[in-house]
């Protein structure tokens, strides 16, 4: 069963909440966490890494001590066979999403802003940049974070990462303006999804089955708090 958490940022934090909330991850993480330059990139991956645990912890019934992952030639993390659990993360703006699922997964989430025309020529395919040239101004930049948001989660699924070019990346269906009309798309062995959870931004996911969820839980900031409490002892 494929689930979607999300959960919407605080405007500020205290420094000493986010030295504690460090506690509950494990030290490698921990640690890169620590190095980022700018405090709210780091809070954005600390939050994405509580969430991810959070819905693991709900749906195996485990505790957070018993979460130690493995990770992929290309960095992706993956639990333990015996778990039987795939997750994927992702954040943007004032946003941190997460999908757990039996099978494996991708999420991604993306503000929208104003373009950059240096990274859409990276983005499309050359048939996507074709349609991308015939729409209005408004039309373009709801076209592009649509189809960034929907090539990102593929290649969160697929695992490789930057080894995979976003703009090889074609969808079946190959008039991609239809995409947002009904929200749904497909790729090799995998089905993907947009979901609208805030005006201002684009969520995609992708998954082997196309038994998605109808809505997105949302988790609230507070919740994620006090649940640490209830299902999470700290980590080493």
């Amino acid at each position: 069963m494929i689930q979607i958490y999300a959960t919407r940022l605080p405007k500020t934090i205290e420094n000493g909440l986010l030295n504690e909330m460090l506690q509950y991850i494990h030290m490698e993480k921990r640690e890169r966490i620590k190095r980022y330059i700018h405090k709210e990139d780091a809070y954005r991956s600390l939050i994405g890494e509580l969430l991810v645990r959070i819905a693991i912890c709900r749906r195996l019934e485990i505790m957070n001590s018993d979460i130690l992952y493995t990770y992929n030639s290309f960095g992706k993390p993956y639990l333990p066979k015996k778990f039987d659990l795939f997750f994927n993360a992702t954040h943007s703006g004032e946003w941190v999403a997460c999908i757990i699922d039996n099978k494996e997964v991708g999420i991604d989430i993306q503000e929208i802003q104003a373009l950059d025309y240096e990274v859409v020529k990276h983005v499309f395919s050359v048939e996507q940049s074709k349609e991308f040239k015939k729409m209005d101004r408004d039309r373009q930049i709801e076209f592009f974070y649509e189809i960034w948001a929907l090539k990102e989660s593929y290649i969160k699924f697929d695992g490789r990462g930057l080894f995979l070019p976003l703009e090889a990346i074609q969808f079946y269906d190959e008039t991609d303006i239809k995409i947002p009309l009904y929200q749904d798309a497909k790729l090799d062995n995998c089905y993907l999804k947009l979901y609208s959870i805030d005006p201002g931004y684009k969520l995609s996911v992708c998954a082997k089955t196309y038994l998605f969820p109808k809505k997105v839980t949302i988790i609230e900031y507070e919740e994620i708090i006090s649940e640490l409490g209830k299902l999470i002892v700290f980590c080493n």
